[in-house]
């Protein structure tokens, strides 16, 4: 994926290719107004492209959900509608610079590329596997992935902590992340990212459902639930160790805490440990009935 970051006075806007088309995501350095700060992403399908790059060349004002792009004495202008007050729009004005970028990259794109061209700084990046931190960059760029790549990933997860979950086809994920656009205080509550972890967890995204419970454990790091849902993550992963790291950590009244002891020991045919965890989890769950 192409990334190209544009800065600007108000913050800088990330911009990065995906399976769907370009999207854009935008968070003001300060409160933009009442104290809210808005958290922006937008994104152009491949057949809204061509419109907003005819816009950017002196054509018509482009106007999709929630984002509206003109052109003022060569300079684009981007309005991303708030949240809470739906019909009034948060303005970014691009310099001239930040302007050809924008339209070089979407002309790109267009035209069958990533988005960045060979002499630029930002990098393209394609699909190999999983790239270890220290691996050399798949961008080509010839640093290494934590120096290169991985930082403009953080970039953009730190304007977009729901970026790892656009994409997704799964209903119930799409729900939650609608929620989010009504609610955007929401992504405050670890309760919302172990019921979008829980959803990706559903709909085999693995990878996905560790992230979100990771992002619940940031918010309440001493809650045991959280603790055994990543546990359970790590252990479908096949990270053992790391699961049983985890589950040291959690209470031992966390629930399921048995359960997915003996999941992982069971997993290492190591049943006859695994069978005082699970007649521990069924005397719990028969206490449970019985009171």
């Amino acid at each position: 994926m192409g990334i190209l970051r544009l800065e600007t006075d108000k913050g800088p806007i990330i911009v990065g290719i995906d399976t769907k088309g370009v999207s854009l995501g935008f968070v003001p350095q300060i409160p933009s107004e009442d104290g809210v700060n808005d958290i922006w992403t937008t994104g152009l399908r491949f057949s809204s492209i061509a419109k907003g790059l005819h816009c950017l060349k002196g054509g018509p004002r482009f106007t999709t959900k929630g984002f509206r792009m003109s052109l003022h004495r060569d300079a684009a202008r981007l309005e991303f509608e708030f949240t809470h007050r739906p019909g009034k729009y948060f303005e970014v004005e691009l310099d001239g610079e930040a302007t050809d970028q924008l339209r070089q990259y979407l002309a790109s794109v267009l035209a069958g590329g990533s988005g960045v061209g060979d002499n630029e700084q930002s990098p393209t990046v394609q699909s190999h596997g999983k790239v270890g931190r220290n691996d050399p960059c798949p961008c080509g760029s010839g640093r290494k992935y934590k120096r290169c790549c991985l930082d403009q990933k953080a970039a953009i997860a730190s304007i977009d902590p729901l970026s790892f979950v656009r994409q997704t086809g799964d209903p119930y994920v799409n729900d939650l992340l609608a929620d989010t656009l009504a609610h955007p205080e929401a992504i405050q509550d670890s309760s919302f990212w172990m019921d979008l972890g829980t959803a990706c967890g559903v709909s085999g995204n693995h990878e996905a459902a560790l992230t979100a419970f990771r992002h619940a454990e940031t918010l309440e790091p001493e809650d045991g639930a959280v603790k055994v849902n990543i546990a359970a993550i790590q252990e479908i992963l096949g990270n053992y160790d790391e699961a049983f790291a985890t589950l040291a950590n959690a209470p031992a009244s966390a629930r399921r805490k048995a359960i997915v002891t003996g999941n992982l020991l069971q997993g290492l045919e190591r049943d006859a440990e695994a069978i005082p965890y699970f007649e521990q989890a069924a005397f719990r769950r028969g206490d449970r009935k019985i009171a």
